[in-house]
């Protein structure tokens, strides 16, 4: 059992260490300063007191039988927030500094000292990084959970004071540099042990639902109306969530009356300090013990993961889309350039990825081909139709067919139909699997010399996403998603009969929209189940090129066929497409965010090199190589193709 718990806790480590990496949007050093009450005083009050509050009943002054959240917050952050007035002249052997005092009040009142008000915490704070005694950085996180004192200790009734005090602290702390800040809600404070079987349970509950009503709406204001980011924990959701499931979160008591205990708390059941069993969710009539406050810290953590986690998954979709949009393109280019190759007098090797052609029928009295193509990634098997289950991570299927019709004179137009599936993996921690599907419209004119197309592309896929929760006892959370694609393509090139080589310039246009609709991560509750509004965007962008080819026979009868391009792509309106930064074939974006998304510009270098033989089967290598300012991407390729 203990090497089960060890093993657990380890991967839980490395998942919190590997989250917190991706959600820190600033240098390592940045540091945590915390702002409130009891619930996050590390022994500020004790300290003021010389030890007589909370007493030696708690440990080292905080008011539980352990270290606050905002201590295992600060560790897994990489952040130890000091004690105020242990350290008011250090502050660089801090990261960062606890001002919350236990007993302290969300609103100002005359009969108090500046540190047990949660205002006077923060303007003290103001204070000392105006003078520069503290240097705010960037990336430094704020925590301001107070208001429970208020309706518990100082008679307050009124929710609007209570949460404007809170507010008058965020902008407060807000204008002295911190610019990411965590704002807890309220417990529902006639739900703990000190208030559960007394007649003030109804008026305390209705005092916290109406002062968390309130406080979501003025936050969410608040962040809406300015830069900085609010982070809202709902600590009435995480303990009454907790209370209601206790044996999940390995609890045993969380109210009076529970497997022998009288109280509902270590204190009132005689238990102190070491002595407090872990199954007990509070040590005192209002308090968590050090357990709870360390569920309280993994929440936080959770949610404060939650955008980069978001961003990595959004990743994933775009690069799914990319892989069908891209896949699809490819195919059809492809056989637009077989159309052109045999009016150019080239032979006539089927370019699709592992693909078929009927070669030319006749129907109404007009030329009609029918082609199919299929292909897989080769990270995995080559087999076609794997269900999810037996696909691999990274691995894409790709598979479709289409048919078009000559008018005579060199006009085409068809139609392509295209499936996909595949599986993500973004930083050991996101994964995804997605289905799609895509229709393509086109219309070309083809002659001996030149190309010149149309094409529109409609594509949807459905995904599910999957992300660790950061919570041992509710591991992952996971959502089902649907994201759509539009785009249009105009496509004009040229050869000039060199001789030997064939030389000429290409051009291509491409307009896309890009829709992610938004989804409700499931899994926890809602403790860190993110809710992920819809995302769109449009882009346009102009690629510019030169190629060249040549054929030549081989004694055997076969022949070889050798094509060249470089290109140069540039967003017009927004940054590049996913798909326009892929190479041109149906095997690349296989699952995997690419270092080149939301590239302003890139150039992109091609060999494309076939090996026919009577016109009727074909072996080909593609390889493609994109350099943009934020990285490069090398693409390989191998195709094979009859014709019957």
């Amino acid at each position: 059992m203990r090497t089960c718990t060890m093993q657990r806790l380890s991967t839980v480590l490395k998942l919190t260490a590997a989250a917190v990496a991706l959600a820190a949007t600033a240098e390592a050093s940045a540091k945590l300063y915390a702002f409130g009450d009891s619930l996050s005083d590390n022994g500020n009050l004790s300290t003021v007191t010389f030890g007589l509050v909370p007493g030696s009943d708690y440990f080292e002054g905080r008011f539980s039988n352990g270290p606050v959240w905002v201590e295992r917050l600060g560790f897994d952050l990489g952040s130890n927030p000091g004690l105020l007035f242990l350290d008011p002249f250090f502050p660089s052997f801090a990261d960062g500094y606890d001002f919350a005092h236990g007993g302290a009040s969300a609103r100002n009142r005359w009969y108090l000292p500046d540190f047990l008000e949660v205002q006077g915490q923060a303007d003290k704070f103001a204070s000392l990084s105006r003078s520069r005694t503290l240097r705010v950085g960037a990336g430094d996180l704020g925590t301001v959970w107070a208001g429970a004192n208020d309706y518990l200790l100082y008679g307050e009734t009124s929710a609007s004071n209570t949460v404007g005090g809170v507010m008058n602290t965020i902008a407060t702390i807000d204008a002295a540099g911190l610019d990411r800040i965590v704002v807890f809600n309220l417990p529902l404070l006639g739900d703990t042990p000190g208030y559960i079987n007394t007649g003030r349970r109804t008026e305390l509950n209705a005092y916290a639902r109406a002062h968390n009503s309130l406080l979501r709406t003025r936050v969410q204001s608040y962040d809406a109306a300015n830069p900085s980011q609010l982070v809202f924990i709902d600590a009435e959701l995480a303990f009454s969530t907790i209370m209601a499931m206790p044996q999940l979160f390995g609890f045993s008591v969380v109210r009076p009356g529970q497997n022998g205990s009288a109280t509902g708390n270590c204190l009132g059941d005689g238990l102190v300090l070491s002595a407090c069993p872990t199954g007990y969710l509070f040590y005192d009539t209002v308090h968590p013990t050090a357990k709870g406050h360390d569920l309280i810290a993994r929440v936080v953590t959770g949610v404060l993961a939650q955008p980069a986690m978001t961003r990595l998954q959004t990743s994933l979709r775009s690069t799914a889309a990319a892989a069908l949009s891209a896949g699809q393109y490819s195919v059809v280019g492809g056989r637009l350039g077989v159309l052109q190759a045999e009016a150019a007098g080239f032979a006539s090797w089927a370019a699709e990825p592992l693909g078929f052609s009927t070669g030319t029928l006749s129907a109404a009295g007009q030329s009609v081909t029918v082609y199919g193509f299929g292909a897989q990634s080769l990270d995995g098997t080559t087999q076609l139709g794997l269900s999810a289950e037996e696909r691999q991570p990274g691995e894409r299927s790709f598979a479709g067919a289409g048919a078009d019709m000559r008018w005579g004179q060199g006009l085409v137009t068809g139609a392509a139909f295209a499936w996909t599936a595949g599986d993500g993996e973004a930083a050991g921690l996101i994964t995804a699997q997605d289905e799609g599907f895509a229709m393509q419209a086109y219309g070309a004119y083809v002659d001996e010399t030149s190309l010149i197309s149309l094409r529109m592309n409609a594509q949807t896929q459905i995904e599910t996403l999957s992300r660790p929760s950061l919570l041992s006892e509710l591991p992952s959370v996971s959502a089902e998603t649907e994201s759509r694609h539009w785009s249009a393509m105009v496509t004009a090139s040229t050869f000039w009969d060199l001789g030997f080589v064939s030389m000429g310039p290409e051009m291509m246009l491409l307009y896309a929209r890009e829709e992610h609709l938004g989804y409700r991560e499931s899994g926890t509750f809602g403790l860190v189940d993110a809710v992920v509004e819809g995302t769109r965007e449009d882009t346009v962008s102009l690629t510019l090129g030169l190629q060249t080819r040549t054929q030549f026979a081989l004694d055997n009868g076969m022949s070889v066929a050798v094509q060249s391009s470089a290109s140069y792509l540039r967003g017009l309106e927004g940054d590049l497409p996913a798909m326009s930064l892929r190479a041109a074939h149906a095997l690349t974006a296989a699952g995997q965010a690419s270092a080149l998304d939301g590239a302003e510009d890139a150039v992109k270098l091609g060999l494309r090199m076939r090996l026919s033989g009577a016109e009727q089967w074909h072996l080909a290598l593609d390889a493609d190589h994109t350099v943009a300012k934020a990285g490069q991407e090398t693409s390989l390729a191998l195709k094979a193709g009859w014709q019957f």
